[in-house]
């Protein structure tokens, strides 16, 4: 068990810089773009109140897509080990099952993911707690465990292609 959670934390540091950047730009998409849009459709409307309901699915849609494809970016990273002789020889001789090897670089990649979309499904939540905002929770909530399932899905698929693909030409093509 400890050989395998060693190799998570130095899979997770790996890619810490990589989280960092992620997590901004979802924080200047989310709250920032999304807050720019309501007050431009609020100074060309009429009334003082915007309904968040009509772009909720946009953003979601939007972030899901983001967070798909820095799970496949992530994925890329963690497996890269496998495309290089010298490195997958010394992955292979860790005191590690492949089992335990694999699970702990899946998780390495897809659990970072994790803050940025919960930060932007946050700040979701936080644009609908403003005055000149009404809306409903419940579908940024159901975009939510939407977002984790397509997200654990596309990283399932991503992780198969990865693994039985014998080079990144072949990974390329499988895509």
């Amino acid at each position: 068990f400890h050989p395998s959670l060693r190799l998570y934390r130095y899979s997770v540091k790996r890619t810490m810089g990589l989280t960092v950047l992620m997590t901004v730009f979802m924080l200047l998409f989310c709250p920032g773009y999304v807050l720019m849009h309501i007050n431009n459709r609020l100074i060309l409307q009429s009334s003082g109140i915007f309904n968040f309901d009509n772009i909720a699915p946009t953003v979601i849609l939007a972030v899901t897509v983001i967070t798909c494809g820095a799970a496949v970016l992530y994925l890329f990273i963690n497996f890269a080990f496998l495309y290089s002789r010298s490195s997958s020889d010394f992955f292979h001789s860790l005191p590690l099952k492949r089992t335990k090897l694999l699970a702990s670089r899946f998780f390495a990649s897809i659990v970072p993911i994790l803050l940025p979309i919960a930060l932007s499904y946050a700040a979701m939540c936080g644009i609908l707690a403003l005055d000149y905002v009404e809306g409903s929770i419940r579908p940024i909530l159901t975009g939510f465990a939407y977002n984790i399932l397509i997200l654990f899905m596309c990283a399932a698929f991503t992780m198969i292609f990865i693994v039985c693909a014998g080079s990144i030409f072949d990974l390329i093509i499988s895509f």
